[in-house]
């Protein structure tokens, strides 16, 4: 079997180079040294949260349980937020190739 990228695949590896190349200079730029960065976590949170809501369909929430979801999620979940919340930290500590590099070495680990 012969593996083969066409031009959407290609498109779109360029716009997730891009955006994992530009997110820590834009965050520099657009988030002030004064915004909590607990503040800036539970900001992603809570737009995830949202989007997660906006996108399931209707049909799938009808046996949904709160209780399962949490014990389900939870924990992944948590380390998530720490992580998100370190990531900000990293933000505003690093310089853009060095966060991206230390950023990456997650794929090591899973």
């Amino acid at each position: 079997m012969e593996a083969s990228v066409d031009s959407f695949d290609f498109v779109i590896m360029v716009l997730v180079a891009l955006q994992v190349g530009l997110q820590p200079v834009v965050t520099k730029a657009c988030v002030k040294e004064n915004v909590s960065g607990q503040s800036m976590v539970l900001a992603e949170m809570a737009v995830s949260v949202g989007l997660a809501i906006a996108l399931v369909p209707r049909e799938i929430m009808l046996n949904w349980s709160p209780m399962e979801s949490i014990w389900l999620v939870g924990p992944p979940a948590a380390v998530y937020a720490l992580r998100s919340w370190f990531k900000q930290a990293a933000y505003r500590l690093c310089d853009g190739v060095t966060f991206n590099v230390l950023n990456q070495t997650k794929v090591v680990f899973c």
